[in-house]
């Protein structure tokens, strides 16, 4: 409540029920953040901060508003929401200042300080990994060949370039990368390279991955693992085989192909016991 002292402005956001002037879903922008609200007769009740939405906009209110006008206007387009950056956490939110009093100017915010992601070069703290080549998303009618060698950002991939993307939760986002890209991520292919360098070889590991929604996986040119069915993103949905990860570097390349929106994918090493691996380095550069 210390960032919304009465008076603070807002811009309110809502979708009106089936048949109804009353709203359904409900969003709130004040002081930098986007919250739900559920609406109701008697009064609209906030519900949560919807932590990763800093990632569409995080200016102030009255920079909202005006853009908002320009994108109705016609007069420019809604920006793509920008993967790279930290969702909001309670650490930040301690540190935001509250809205300026009437007459006052809002108090000067680092946003691409305060959202940075720091790489560590590791795997998140469940073993999923963090550091993808990202292409795509590319036409269904093309003929979707694997991806060669070990890529670099900014390398061509069929009609497309590779892009290096460190995952703010234990997946990549799919469908927001496609947004960043301009294009639809709708019945299309998404192709993906991250490698994985350890200290000496480490056997007896299985490789766990999920995608949304079919999607083909290999490591060091060869084929571990199958995601058939097309249905959402859920951790663990295919494992491979047991594997070995060889000493150095190794090459985990995945194809996604995608009927519908969202995509998204996600893999981590397991050990003979089934407990999360972390005991490599993980980059999206082959170095």
């Amino acid at each position: 409540m210390r960032l919304l002292p009465a008076g603070s402005p807002v811009a309110i956001f809502y979708h009106k029920g089936e048949n109804t002037d009353k709203a359904a879903v409900a969003m709130v922008y004040a002081n930098r953040c986007f919250m739900t609200v559920q609406g109701d007769d008697v009064a609209w009740r906030f519900s949560k901060i919807e932590l990763g939405m800093n990632r569409v906009f995080h200016g102030t209110s009255e920079e909202l508003g005006d853009l908002v006008y320009k994108i109705l206007s016609g007069r420019t387009k809604a920006p793509p929401p920008n993967t790279q950056l930290k969702p909001w956490t309670r650490a930040i939110l301690d540190g935001l200042p509250p809205p300026p009093k009437e007459g006052e100017k809002w108090a000067e915010f680092d946003a691409a300080r305060a959202f940075k992601l720091e790489k560590t070069f590791a795997p998140d703290p469940d073993g999923f990994l963090q550091y993808w080549l990202l292409a795509g998303p590319f036409p269904q009618d093309l003929e979707m060949k694997w991806p060669e060698g070990t890529p670099k950002e900014g390398e061509k991939q069929a009609d497309g370039a590779w892009k290096a993307h460190q995952a703010v939760d234990h997946f990549a986002d799919l469908s927001a990368f496609a947004s960043e890209t301009g294009r639809d991520g709708a019945k299309s292919f998404f192709a993906a390279v991250t490698y994985v360098f350890c200290e000496q070889e480490v056997a007896d590991l299985t490789l766990a991955v999920g995608s949304d929604e079919g999607s083909r996986w290999r490591l060091n040119g060869q084929e571990v693992a199958k995601v058939e069915e097309s249905r959402g993103l859920a951790k663990d949905q295919v494992r491979s085989k047991p594997l070995t990860l060889q000493k150095g570097r190794n090459v985990l390349v995945l194809i996604v192909d995608n009927k519908a929106n969202p995509s998204a994918v996600c893999a981590r090493f397991l050990d003979r016991e089934g407990k999360p691996f972390r005991g490599f380095v993980n980059d999206s550069s082959p170095r």
